[in-house]
């Protein structure tokens, strides 16, 4: 139906048309061939296209191939190992089989071990942080303890002359026994500072 003046389309045209007289044909790469009335442009976009005239192709990088019409945010998310509005940035390869939050990058599985942050990206032995894995602290203050056992006590070029002198007359093999409880002390930082975190947590 036409205004009977100036043959204006009165309500819709017909699919694939558009314009006043409902002369202009839409542009072929809308979906369904549907377009605005007044501007051309697409009501709907085809899979794995957007723009005003769905003529701009989505990120291969968007779970499914599929953006949002105005504006190439994925709309089902972005496939393993991206993120971002439009998944363009890469997870962390230290995140736990590289997958992470769609728009923040933060690990969404954890870390694998030895990495730590938000993102992964700063390695747990840092500024004299311990790593996931304690045993390393313990293997070097074991190594501390044997050396400290057979030659702490002792000086000369042969090492074969015992100190005696205060403190060290205080008690047989005091650096022996000095590096037992430093080996010991370490060995308990991990459980100490888990406890100290559940503590603060309680608070």
């Amino acid at each position: 139906m036409c205004d009977k003046n100036d043959r204006k389309c009165t309500y819709e045209c017909i699919p694939g048309y558009w314009g006043d007289l409902c002369d202009l044909t839409c542009p072929l790469t809308c979906f369904e061939l549907n377009c605005n009335i007044s501007t051309g442009h697409c009501l709907k976009c085809p899979l794995g296209v957007w723009g005003a005239v769905c003529d701009r192709v989505c990120l291969t990088s968007c779970y499914g191939g599929d953006c949002d019409k105005e504006n190439s945010t994925c709309t089902h998310g972005c496939l393993a190992g991206k993120f971002g509005d439009t998944c363009e940035h890469n997870c962390s390869s230290w995140c736990v089989e590289q997958t992470c939050e769609q728009h923040s990058g933060h690990c969404t599985d954890g870390c694998v071990q030895g990495w730590f942050g938000e993102q992964c990206d700063r390695p747990l032995l840092h500024h004299g942080c311990y790593s996931s894995n304690h045993q390393l602290p313990l293997v070097l203050n074991t190594i501390i303890v044997v050396v400290f056992e057979t030659t702490g006590d002792y000086f000369g070029i042969l090492m074969d002359n015992k100190v005696t002198h205060f403190p060290f007359n205080l008690i047989d093999n005091p650096m022996y026994w000095g590096s037992t409880i430093i080996f010991g002390g370490t060995a308990l930082v991990p459980f100490t500072t888990e406890i100290y975190n559940k503590s603060n947590k309680m608070v």
